[in-house]
This record gives structure tokens, sequence and C-alpha cells, in this order.
């Protein structure tokens, strides 16, 4: 019989007696009575139960993700953020957030405790993003608490769980968060938080390995490539140089070595003279024997003779020096918009982070047919075609390193290239100035995006308590949210006054250093400017002299 046919194998049934059977049966529709009231009784008084459910009932794990986790767990420390004080949230971001110091220990310094912002160093943290705000923007009641470490809570979902306090069932709702340290101003975000007044301007930037293959190495040399080191007005300054040799060589063989009007007679004279300045242009260029009554040339004829050695030596110095100097292309050889899967296995991006989300805009600029979904992969469902990294030393380490890149379609392939910030990158390079022995700044500014960066708060916080996306995010009372409306345009005008009297940009060079892109990588050409004297001295010199010899030989 076949398998799908067979009777399956169940234990004999017990029979049981007519009573007991009506017995259970009365029990059960009893008991399916008492569901259906109990059931009606709840969706009448749906909106009474939800209203009724505790504040600090921990919502379902998916919501709260491993960002601030204190929030859940003791909402009694967040009570200040509904009563009128701003709550920071600020993750690990060298050298504007510093966690190095930290010791995550529940204890009264552990930073992830909310803590007045003006007392950071007592809890371990520091950097740049806390010093702007004691210098220029401080504010008595501000708070603020590490929400983690970036390998449990990333960028992306410190904002994201301002967007999520939009829900009344989330910890946050009803709590004046914002995101601090610096955050990008991207143009997914402006759906998920409200923004501060910008306090940097940013950049992308790509930080390149010096000795590198893949992408970047052309495997062949082209005649574009020897020439492009120098400009067309340098190479045509050479050019005249040598023409200028050609045309002196021609009257020098006027008389030198044998004077044309010596030669010949008769009919035939012209031919002849014609035929010797030839002779002469000849050897006064390329060389050939003197002839005896010649030999008192020779000195002449040799200095004469060196012109052309010395402008090519001049010249083959400088392309050498050029060539040296742009080794490598500087620039990409070919567009970042648009590149393929296995063009990204050498990329390094930092997981989590706006860069990540920048670098996925600039991609698909280019994929018109076939763009990366962030979403699928941000969150694991593809994997990401590019290598990652979690914090900006790691990021750097990985570079130096060559980490392989983890997908198995990239077949062993090491990273290369990181995508980076101007800030991020001065303020490492500046630390460890060695880098620039192994590592160029490539500042692709036609391709990459500009964008602004500052801090970011819960939708409608201090804008009369009304979200501008998710509805209302009520505080504990009017008066609270007052209260922080008015610091938020308190912040949002000190931020503006620091940047205008341009004393953000002083604070940050002090950190940083000078905001030109260390260990550029420039691309330098010749110039004729830079040739104009070499050649000059390697022609006029030897021509002078030989001319003065030529003329006090008899």
């Amino acid at each position: 019989m076949p398998p799908h046919l067979r009777r399956p194998c169940y234990p004999p049934q017990r029979q049981w007696s007519p009573v007991v059977t009506a017995i259970a049966a009365a029990a059960v529709a009893a008991a399916a009575a008492t569901t259906l009231s109990a059931a009606a009784a709840a969706d009448a008084s749906t909106a009474v139960v939800r209203s009724a459910r505790p504040a600090t009932a921990p919502p379902p794990a998916d919501r709260l993700s491993g960002c601030a986790p204190r929030l859940a767990t003791h909402p009694a420390e967040w009570a200040p953020c509904r009563n009128g004080s701003i709550c920071l949230l600020f993750l690990s971001e060298p050298p504007f957030v510093d966690v190095s110091g930290v010791v995550a220990d529940g204890s009264a310094a552990d930073p992830s405790r909310l803590f007045p912002c003006r007392d950071f160093a007592a809890r371990g943290v520091g950097g740049v993003a806390f010093e702007l705000h004691a210098a220029h923007w401080p504010g008595a009641t501000d708070m603020c608490a590490w929400a983690g470490p970036t390998s449990s809570c990333s960028f992306r979902e410190l904002v994201q769980l301002l967007a999520d306090a939009r829900s009344v069932d989330h910890p946050a709702n009803g709590m004046a968060l914002g995101a601090g340290g610096l955050l990008f101003f991207t143009p997914n975000r402006v759906y998920l938080g409200d923004a501060t007044a910008p306090i940097i301007e940013e950049r992308i930037v790509l930080v390149r390995r010096i000795s590198q293959e893949g992408l970047w190495n052309d495997g062949h040399v082209n005649l574009r490539a020897l020439t492009w080191p120098l400009t067309p007005q340098a190479w045509w300054l050479i050019g005249s140089a040598f023409l200028t040799y050609l045309a002196w060589s021609g009257v020098l063989a006027m008389w030198r070595p044998t004077p044309v009007w010596a030669v010949g007679h008769g009919p035939s004279r012209r031919r002849t003279q014609l035929l010797q300045w030839v002779l002469n242009f000849i050897r006064n260029v390329f060389g050939g024997p003197l002839n005896a009554h010649e030999h008192d040339y020779t000195s002449a004829h040799g200095v004469h003779r060196s012109i052309p050695v010395l402008l090519a030596t001049v010249s083959l110095l400088f392309l050498e020096a050029a060539l040296i100097l742009n080794g490598r292309p500087a620039v990409l050889t070919r567009p970042i918009r648009g590149l393929s899967d296995t063009d990204l296995c050498p990329w390094l991006v930092h997981a989590g982070t706006a860069q990540e989300d920048l670098w996925v805009e600039v991609l698909n600029a280019g994929r018109r047919g076939n763009p990366i979904d962030l979403e699928a992969v941000t969150s694991g469902v593809i994997p990401r075609p590019w290598a990652t990294c979690s914090s900006p030393r790691d990021c750097f380490d990985a570079l130096l390193s060559r980490r392989v890149n983890p997908n198995p379609a990239c077949g062993g392939a090491r990273t290369d290239v990181y995508v980076s910030w101007t800030f991020e990158v001065r303020a490492v390079f500046r630390d460890r100035p060695d880098l620039c022995e192994r590592l160029e700044v490539l500042d692709e500014e036609a391709e990459l995006s500009s964008f602004n960066a500052g801090w970011m708060f819960a939708d409608g916080v201090g804008a009369g308590g009304k979200g501008g996306r998710g509805g209302v995010l009520p505080l504990a009372s009017p008066a609270a949210a007052a209260t922080v409306a008015r610091r938020r345009q308190e912040l949002d005008a000190a931020i503006r006054r620091a940047r205008i009297a341009q004393m953000t940009s002083r604070d940050l060079e002090v950190v940083a250093g000078s905001p030109a892109t260390p260990c550029a990588a420039g691309r330098r050409r010749v110039h004729t400017g830079q040739l104009v004297i070499p050649l000059g001295v390697a022609l006029a010199a030897p021509a002078a002299a030989a001319t003065i010899l030529a003329c006090v030989v008899p």
C-alpha cells in the first residue's frame, strides 16, 4: 500500500460513558461562553487597557535594538528627560567622542547611566564634542548617556531609536531625547528626527594604500601615462629648445667646420657650397670626423654637440621626477558611480554609519538597473560586497593590514581603500603622521558627497510637542515642553554664533590640525615656468661657449 494511504498508528481511544461525556460537553460550553464574553469586554476597553499600560513596561525585544538598554531596565533614571532636560545619547567616535576609558559596570561612574553633560570627565569620556558643548553652547540641564558599544548599537540604530520614540509603547516616548557627538544629516535621516543647526560641513574622502593591487593597477604602460606629467606647454618649450639648437647649428654650419665660401668655383660653385653646408650641419648636429684643416674646431665642435645632450638630460630628469611622484594615478581610474560588486571587494566602509548610507547613494547613481538595496545589505539579508569595520581605529588597522573581505563572492580579496571623511582623516593623520608613508588621501570632490553634521533630536521635541512625522511626543507638562523648546532655540543660536565667529573651526583645528587634506595624493605636473631656466641655461651656455671658440679659431 502506498505510504500516503496507510492509516496512521494512533493509540486506541478510550471510550467514556455517556454521563461523563455530557458533563464534559457542558463544561466546555461554559468555558467558551466565558472566553467570548471576556474577549468582548477586552475589545470594548482596548483604549483603556493600552492607556493603563505602565510606562515602565519594556517593549518587545526587537524594538529596543542594542542602544541605551537602561531606558527599559532603569526607567526612573530617565525622569529628567520628561521634565524639561534634553538627554543626549552618544557613541564612540574619536576625536569627537572618546570612550576609551569607559568602564560599563553599572556603578555610579558608568557613563551609560544618565549624567549631566558638564560632568563628562568624571565619567571617563571626552572628546571635542563635549568641549564644544562646554565652551560654546553650555546647558546646565543638558543630560548625557553613552548608548553602548558600536558592536551592539550602530549610528543608524541610534537615529532609528529617535524615530521609534514616536510609538506610545516605547520606553522613550515622551522624552526629550537627542543623538549627540556628531551625526551626518543624510536625506534618509530627514524622516527620522529633527536636526540642529550644522556644527561643521564635511565631505567624504578616500584613504588608499600607497602600495596596492587591484582596481587602480592598470597593468600596462601607455603613451598618455608617460607624457601626462609634463603639461602641453612644457612639451612645446622642450621642442622649441631643440628647434633653436637646430637653427643655431644651421647658422654655425655657414663657416664651421669649413666655411662654405672657401669651397667651389666655376658654374658648380653654389652646388658645392650647398653640399658643404649640409655636411657641416650634419657634423655639427650628429657628429662626424673632421678633416686635417678642421682640427682647430674640435673644442667648439664638442661643446656645440653637448647642447642636445644637456637639453635631453634636463627634460628627462623633470619627466622622471614627475613619473616617480605620480607612480600611481592620484585619482581613480574609473568612476565610483556604477562600480560592480566585484569592483567593490577591495573597498572598506564603517558599518552602520551615515558614511555607508552616503556610499550606497553614490554607487546607486550609476547602477540604474542593479541598485544596491541598503536595507537588505545592512540588515544582513544579503552580504555586503565591500568589507566593513566597527570603529575608525579598526578601519585604519584593517586598511594597513589588508584585511580579507569575508564575502565569499570576493574570493579572498583584501581591503585597499577606505571610505572616510575629512575631519576623521585629519585627526588620525595628526596623531599618526607615519601613516603618510603607507597611505594617501584621495579627494574625489566630483563624485563623493558633501554634507552637514551636528546633533539630532526626536521629532517634535522642543517644537510645541508635535511630532513632524509621528504625531504627539508629549512631555510631562506644558512647562517642560516649553523649557525644551527654549533650550533647542538656544542651542541652534549658539551653534550658528560659534560658526560665524569661527570659534568652532579654531577649536577643531586644535584637535585635528590644519583643514588642508593630509597626505593628499595630488597629481603633480611639470609646468613651463619650471623648465624655462634649466632649459635656457642648457641651451645658451654651451651655445655661447661654442660660438666664442668657433670665432677665435683662425
